[in-house]
């Protein structure tokens, strides 16, 4: 399971596979199409209140941007986002040391080759 976890959390899906972007854009139109009006209503605050800056940036993909995302893009975004140093490992049940060890094994693998910067796909 920590494999998994550590895999699908640094790594992600390939991008390149036939149909990935497909799927890629379909679960983001399917997570705005989800989405509660009191969530579109936050998202509609926090852009005119803090406009372009990082805090009025939407947490929702909207529909019309789904046909300019790429793979480089999506990409980029995990790299940017999905890092060792912005994730948390918590376990139940489990014993500290035990956690520790399962974390060196299937995490720092995947680590990005230069500590502190996110790989960049062009």
């Amino acid at each position: 399971a920590t494999r998994l976890l550590a895999e699908a959390t640094l790594l992600g899906p390939d991008l390149a596979a036939p149909g990935a972007m497909d799927d890629a854009r379909n679960s983001l139109l399917l997570h705005f199409e989800d989405a509660t009006q009191d969530a579109r209503c936050r998202e509609a605050v926090h852009l005119a209140a803090y406009g372009d800056s990082p805090l009025g940036a939407p947490l929702l993909c909207p529909p019309e941007a789904l046909g300019g995302l790429t793979p480089s893009t999506l990409a980029n975004f995990r790299a940017a986002v999905f890092r060792p140093d912005k994730t948390v490992l918590a376990g139940a049940g489990v014993g500290h040391d035990e956690l520790v060890a399962l974390a060196e094994r299937y995490f720092e693998p995947l680590l990005p080759p230069s500590p502190g910067t996110a790989p960049f796909v062009p």
